[in-house]
């Protein structure tokens, strides 16, 4: 049974982390794009639209660091011995 629990958590801190990836794959995106619009002198973007890319390029660096700290706090608690269960 806790063999099966400790698999569970590391197939689900593996996904965490693959979804952590996607993100900042994402976010790598938007801050490229933005930088793309920046550098466009012939028509330049307005400000407020380079913002709202920074901040969602932003917002998807914390929640990829946040599905990463959970997938470390999964790992750490699946490696904690059980009470009454010798190792």
């Amino acid at each position: 049974m806790y063999a099966n629990g400790s698999t569970s958590a590391s197939d689900a801190a593996s996904t965490l982390r693959s979804q952590a990836s996607v993100l900042d794959t994402q976010a790598a995106s938007f801050a490229s794009i933005k930088s793309t619009l920046e550098g466009c002198r012939a028509r330049p973007s307005p400000q407020s639209s380079l913002d709202r890319l920074q901040a969602a390029s932003d917002r998807l660096t914390e929640v990829a660091n946040g599905l990463r700290a959970a997938a470390s706090e999964l790992d750490s608690r699946s490696r904690m011995p059980k009470l009454g269960t010798r190792r």
